[in-house]
């Protein structure tokens, strides 16, 4: 990628979660997060047009950590031989993020992705425009996430709910003392917290997909 000259790119392990299980999991975590040295100021996300559910699972993740967020979305290539055409300008307006499409095989997107990651670098936070589905889903999450905002963001403080858990099993938390007390008093009043996020985020995924990519199958065509 031609960056500016001062630009570092910083490759990260492949991730499903944010919440580290894993100990490659746990370097991408701590980096994108900025728990050792500074947060990047752009984070480029690779999205696999052939897994676009797996893929948007990690990404809405990044996303609520509202900071700049690039999509470089990979394997369209492979996508199309499966007859599966991704509504990208539809999936960057959904998710409120650039999409570029690329293929590394071939040099295609490569400099527009360039471009986009440099002019994304310091922009203001994005809205988060798929909390609304997650809350859907759990709506008691809603107030929480109001009333420690002096503190945190919504987004931040949704990912810093999920994450938290676990992280306070080995003490490596260290959230703001509201928060934590959040943490203590939602769990201990909704003791399926954990997979109730889970699958709030699934929801979310599934509606910010639907009518995102048509499927070709020998001459018939339809939307998915």
């Amino acid at each position: 990628l031609k960056l500016y000259s001062q630009a570092t790119l910083v490759d990260l392990p492949g991730c499903y979660s944010l919440i580290a299980r894993s100990k490659e999991e746990e370097i991408a975590h701590q980096v994108i997060v900025g728990h050792e040295e500074a947060a990047p100021e752009v984070i480029l996300c690779a999205v696999d047009a052939t897994n676009l559910n797996r893929s948007l699972y990690f990404l809405t993740q990044v996303i609520e950590l509202e900071r700049p967020v690039v999509v470089a979305l990979t394997m369209v290539d492979a996508a199309e031989k499966q007859g599966i055409k991704v509504h990208t300008e539809q999936l960057a307006t959904r998710l409120g993020v650039p999409v570029v499409e690329v293929c590394a095989t071939k040099g295609l997107g490569i400099e527009k992705l360039a471009q986009t990651l440099t002019a994304q670098v310091a922009q203001p936070p994005v809205k988060i425009k798929h909390l609304d589905l997650v809350f859907t889903k759990v709506p008691f999450l809603r107030e929480p996430a109001e009333r420690v905002s002096a503190d945190l963001s919504v987004g931040t403080f949704f990912w810093c709910l999920c994450s938290s858990f676990q992280a306070s099993q080995n003490g490596r938390a260290k959230w703001p003392e509201s928060v934590t007390l959040l943490h203590q008093s939602l769990w201990r009043e909704h003791p399926t917290l954990g997979r109730d996020l889970i699958e709030a985020r699934f929801y979310a995924v599934e509606k910010l997909l639907e009518g995102m990519f048509t499927t070709q199958h020998s001459t018939d065509r339809q939307t998915e």
